[in-house]
């Protein structure tokens, strides 16, 4: 039983983008560069939504990938909730919500809990199905 795991761990390894340089930046970095120079160009609010919401999506559906790929935990957690924040600054960029502040708190509520979302593996293990 321990062997099997042992294997099953390195080959979710093997697979894993979070493991990569690559991986990292295309997934991740990009899109939140990305975002991040739609609020240093002080772009207007519907712009900016749109960019997050594109952001969002993008790192989302990486981490969606990265979990059917090589079962890491915390992807499973959040991939859901980055298309959730890309839902919602979808939202914002059509203007069906108004509030003043609702993009910065989607958006940072939305990088806080993703960033949360790591404690699944230390507490866990980073892959499914492993300790």
């Amino acid at each position: 039983m321990t062997e099997r795991r042992c294997e099953s761990n390195l080959l979710g390894a093997s697979k894993d983008w979070v493991r990569r340089p690559a991986g990292i930046i295309f997934w991740w970095v990009l899109p939140l560069g990305l975002g991040v120079a739609s609020e240093v160009l002080h772009l207007p609010l519907a712009h900016s939504a749109l960019l997050w919401a594109v952001a969002l999506a993008w790192m989302g559906t990486g981490c969606a990938v990265n979990a059917l790929r090589c079962r890491r935990r915390h992807c499973f957690i959040s991939g859901p909730v980055l298309w959730l924040g890309a839902i919602v600054a979808g939202l914002v960029a059509l203007g069906l919500i108004r509030e003043q502040r609702s993009l910065a708190e989607t958006v940072n509520a939305t990088l806080v809990i993703t960033g949360l979302s790591f404690l699944a593996d230390c507490l866990w293990g980073p892959y499914v199905g492993t300790k």
